[in-house]
């Protein structure tokens, strides 16, 4: 399955390349693509890897079931 956003909440369309989430069968699980522009790059936050951090929504990051971060 295969799902394509290309349009913002309110039903425009996006400005840019739309955003594209693959869900296909794996092993006895599930795989997850998502294909996806970079809006923005900044520096890595403060502190220790692994610890939690201020401000979270400033940088693009995923966040699994068990509350594991990729940034």
């Amino acid at each position: 399955m295969e799902l394509r956003i290309e349009h913002t909440w309110d039903g425009l369309p996006v400005s840019r390349d739309p955003v594209t989430i693959a869900l296909k069968s794996y092993d006895a699980g599930l795989l997850m693509q998502v294909s996806a522009p970079f809006f923005n790059d900044p520096p890595a936050p403060l502190g220790a890897p692994g610890k939690p951090f201020r401000e979270l929504w400033d940088y693009e990051g995923k966040c699994n079931f068990r509350c594991k971060y990729l940034i």
